[in-house]
């Protein structure tokens, strides 16, 4: 499946003259919107690994692209979601398409994402967020959001998180970035389970803008902040670590401009 989707990325690339992207993608994270710019192309690929419990490793890849059909609205795939485990429901799950609108930029942006998985399987995922970003001086961003996300397969399970990021830029290709999350397991119960991460991430420069980012992070164990602790084995039991990667496209020279008569 990888190779098919390297292959087919190849052929897009070759046919529609895809270039890095132009000055409208800014090098520094902190500069980004919430949204890719209009024909920017990003393509995903994410390698995680932690333990479940002492004798059980848990590995997940996964990968996707997303598009900007203008600067308020990217659509996009998770092609790849597979998870490595002894445990059960180890294993491919089932491609995830999303979008994402931007209903506010500035300094202050905020956007809407929805993501539902295909339904190829026995299961369906589907998930629901308002993500928030805070541009500061140039050197500070903030991130957070709001996010329900939903399990069908014989009965309906429910979850609902809110993260938060601050990101701080040291040079244009180089940020700092540290975080939480806290998490409602069950929206039928009471027990949240918390987070805090960190990493470090740098920018590979192109011609006219970012090519890519690469960068590691870390995720503590959860901690329950409220309720009782969830059974073993669960994601949260160790430390996770996470390398992520990202590479930027660009469709063509300049944007679609109307002629002038």
């Amino acid at each position: 499946m990888l190779t098919a989707l390297v292959l087919l990325l190849a052929a897009q690339i070759a046919e529609e003259d895809w270039q890095r992207p132009t000055a409208e993608q800014p090098v520094a994270f902190v500069d980004r919107p919430l949204t890719l710019p209009e024909r920017n192309f990003g393509v995903d690929f994410d390698l995680g690994y932690t333990r479940l419990s002492p004798r059980m490793p848990f590995t997940a890849v996964s990968g996707g692209a997303g598009y900007g059909i203008d600067d308020d609205f990217e659509v996009g795939i998770r092609l790849i979601d597979v998870t490595f485990s002894p445990a059960a429901g180890s294993g491919f799950q089932e491609p995830t398409l999303f979008l994402a609108y931007r209903a506010l930029e500035g300094f202050l942006e905020i956007a809407g994402r929805l993501e539902a998985s295909l339904p190829v399987g026995e299961e369906f995922r589907f998930a629901a967020e308002i993500p928030i970003l805070i541009h500061i001086a140039g050197i500070f961003r903030i991130d957070l959001a709001a996010r329900f996300s939903g399990l069908l397969d014989q009965t309906l399970l429910s979850s609902a998180s809110a993260p938060v990021a601050l990101s701080v830029q040291i040079i244009p290709q180089l940020i700092l970035q540290v975080g939480a999350e806290a998490t409602m397991v069950d929206v039928r119960g009471d027990t949240i389970l918390g987070v805090v991460r960190g990493g470090v991430f740098y920018t590979i420069e192109g011609d006219r803008g970012p090519f890519a980012d690469i960068g590691v992070a870390v995720v503590s164990p959860a901690l329950t902040l409220r309720g009782l602790d969830p059974e073993p084995p669960f994601m949260g039991n160790d430390f996770q670590l996470v390398a992520a990667s990202r590479f930027f496209f660009f469709q063509g020279d300049e944007r679609s401009e109307p002629d002038d008569f």
